[in-house]
């Protein structure tokens, strides 16, 4: 890999702004079988069984920006933090993007920030904006972070023993008792 070269990623749809016109431009994206495999062992899951997207990119008229807003959905099954048993789960979500055509061709040049924007935009990478790393992101945003299956919890006895054993070596236990040594 040459210096300076990021790694293709295992989910990309590249599409170059340069050829972008004034209208809005509408792309569905899809995860093949090979591509949600590689995310899943990316974010960990079990399985990404669908993975889909519908993009909409417009170039913003008079500012060198490009917005690129979005809808997913997938199929996703994770690990229950407590008992390993699968976990699925239906995602899905929105989201918006802007991207600097302004950068697209020197990484030293000025970025023009918008202070109205919701988001400050993004350089556009050298061979154009990954929709596919882009919705991909998402997905691992919107994933639940301690996934559990219905009815699976930690018993005390297991992470700390009794309540009582916690009050008596509690530092405020210890200074309850000194409280009353006066």
């Amino acid at each position: 890999m040459a210096a300076g070269k990021q790694p293709e990623a295992e989910f990309s749809r590249r599409v170059r702004v340069d050829t972008l016109g004034e209208g809005e431009v509408v792309q569905r994206i899809e995860a093949t079988i090979d591509e949600r495999r590689a995310l899943a062992r990316r974010f960990e899951l079990l399985s990404l069984d669908r993975f889909e997207a519908t993009l909409h990119l417009q170039r913003s008229a008079g500012k060198p920006l490009v917005r690129v807003s979005g809808r997913f959905e997938a199929e996703v099954t994770q690990a229950c933090v407590v008992t390993l048993e699968p976990v699925a789960d239906h995602l899905k979500g929105s989201f918006l993007r802007c991207y600097s055509l302004a950068a697209e061709d020197a990484a030293e040049r000025e970025i023009l920030v918008d202070i109205g924007e919701e988001e400050h935009p993004e350089p556009v990478p050298p061979g154009g904006v990954d929709l596919g790393e882009a919705v991909a992101e998402q997905l691992a945003l919107h994933l639940d972070p301690y996934p559990r299956v219905e009815g699976a919890r930690l018993e005390q006895a297991e992470w700390g023993g009794s309540a009582e054993n916690e009050r008596r070596r509690s530092p405020f236990a210890v200074l309850d008792s000194l409280k009353g040594r006066k």
